[in-house]
């Protein structure tokens, strides 16, 4: 009988650890990613929430990764102010913008995959995995911004200007979970 009871306690220990990893990853999305600069020549802000979501997809994993982006959203969709600049709700999903916060969730997922796939992957390849995820964010939010201005100016509003700061910030990604990975590992 205590063998059962020590079974049942490890798996809801277990279930609370994933639970508190999710959540608490979506709270640190949810605070920093309203930390956004709005640009003149675009209507998609400057802002660290695609680095900061496909570190965690990184440190979390695909699945709880994915977790995490989902509840962010569901908190945005019901209106706490979560998304860029503060922003939130259904409307404001479905506008010019949408496609990033459905590319952040396609993203987080795919950087999860690949990074569970190579284990400890190298910081080239770790590099390579964010920048790659990055561009899917892009791509995606570009997709839907075509929606509202074309697909020629989509891709020149929405996808060339963030480019070079994609590969800054996947650098700086990079190094930020080289350091914290053994905080996470240990957490998780």
């Amino acid at each position: 009988m205590t063998h059962q009871l020590a079974l049942s306690q490890t798996r809801e220990n277990s279930i609370l650890k994933e639970v508190g990893l999710v959540l608490g990853g979506s709270i640190l999305i949810g605070l920093l990613a309203p930390l956004a600069i709005p640009l003149p020549f675009t209507p998609v802000p400057l802002s660290i929430a695609s680095q900061l979501i496909l570190g965690l997809a990184v440190l979390l994993g695909s699945k709880r990764g994915f977790a995490a982006v989902a509840l962010y959203l569901a908190q945005g969709a019901m209106g706490l102010p979560v998304f860029a600049s503060g922003n939130s709700g259904p409307l404001y999903m479905m506008g010019p913008t949408g496609g990033y916060l459905l590319g952040f969730l396609c993203a987080a997922f795919l950087v999860g995959y690949f990074s569970e796939r190579m284990k400890k992957p190298s910081s080239g390849a770790l590099f390579s995995i964010l920048f790659l995820g990055s561009v899917a964010v892009l791509l995606v939010g570009a997709l839907h911004l075509a929606l509202f201005v074309g697909a020629d100016k989509a891709f020149m509003m929405g996808v060339v200007p963030f480019l070079p700061g994609a590969l800054l910030k996947s650098a700086v990604a990079c190094a930020v979970i080289e350091k914290s990975r053994t905080l996470f590992r240990r957490a998780a």
